[in-house]
């Protein structure tokens, strides 16, 4: 079964709670979004329509960060979470060039990539 999280934009109210609780859980520097919300506005007013999407890592079946990685810092589980080992990674940026989606960043306080966990500390 391939990673999955269950998003319900007709039920967010882009109050970016998912940002912060992602970067709590994940000891994530501040300004360094794990997950991040996108709002998109379509229509014109007063028939306007604003949705908000939380997103991150798409946990790809091919990842391109995991062949990218020279120090071995990140893999594919069985389970399809692309997992980043933080102490085998070397924070040369390889894996945020080869993603074509630009998910992985950068921390400048930690020296290292960071990106979505999936949470697996918590379904481990």
């Amino acid at each position: 079964m391939e990673p999955l999280i269950v998003f319900n934009a007709k039920k967010c109210i882009c109050c970016h709670s998912c940002e912060v609780a992602c970067q709590m859980e994940n000891d994530a520097p501040p300004g360094l979004p794990l997950r991040w919300v996108k709002s998109h506005t379509s229509g014109q007013y007063p028939d306007s329509e604003e949705l908000s999407i939380s997103t991150a890592c798409f946990h790809c079946n091919d990842p391109a960060c995991v062949s990218a990685c020279p120090a071995g810092a990140l893999h594919r589980r069985e389970d399809g979470v692309v997992e980043h080992v933080r102490s085998k990674c070397i924070g040369c940026g390889y894996c945020i060039h080869a993603c074509p989606f630009h998910v992985p960043k950068r921390s400048p306080t930690q020296h290292t990539m960071r990106k979505c966990s999936f949470c697996t500390q918590r379904i481990d």
